[in-house]
């Protein structure tokens, strides 16, 4: 009898744990016309909930985290559950004009800055995540962090590409165990 993947209701994704090190100079985030960087405020996490959902809608991350990712709601519920964690010296959000179109999301203690979540929308990506991951990198630098760190499921290999690009390196991995 042969076995198939789809008799079993669970599955795994393998997670990279990364770092780098903040000793080496930084290139300048250079940003599309009318884009600017912004600290994040508490008034935008509606705004920056639903760009997490759109921004992981229909990933490997969506099934491996439904809890979190599920819906604007779900992203607003765990962002509640965990904004006392986030230092709002390093973590950003992109705004297009008045509107925000991507954020990155950091804390940090001890000199570790550990990154929680980068998301841009859609329909903006090609670039602006990569300055985005600079501005922040920049700014724990600013702030004395002598280490980042961040997970990303080993699927995402766009996300994974930028992250080796930028100099992180891989330190360790997890698996994530979901329901098909």
């Amino acid at each position: 009898m042969a076995i198939d993947a789809r008799d079993f209701p669970l599955a795994f994704a393998w997670r990279l744990e990364m770092s780098l090190v903040l000793e080496q100079p930084l290139p300048d985030a250079s940003l599309p016309s009318g884009m600017a960087f912004a600290d994040l405020r508490q008034e935008q996490l509606p705004a920056l909930a639903r760009i997490e959902h759109l921004a992981f809608a229909g990933s490997v991350d969506a099934r491996v985290f439904p809890e979190l990712l599920q819906s604007p709601q779900a992203c607003l519920r765990a962002w509640a559950r965990t904004k006392r964690d986030f230092d709002p010296r390093t973590s950003l959000v992109l705004m297009r004009g008045a509107e925000p179109v991507g954020f990155v999301r950091a804390a940090g203690a001890r000199g570790v800055a550990t990154i929680d979540c980068v998301a841009v929308l859609p329909e903006f990506r090609g670039g602006v995540g990569r300055a985005l991951m600079l501005e922040a990198l920049r700014r724990m630098r600013e702030h004395r962090y002598q280490v980042a760190l961040l997970s990303v499921t080993a699927e995402n290999t766009t996300a994974l590409t930028l992250y080796e690009r930028l100099g992180f390196r891989e330190v360790g991995w997890s698996i994530s165990i979901y329901r098909r």
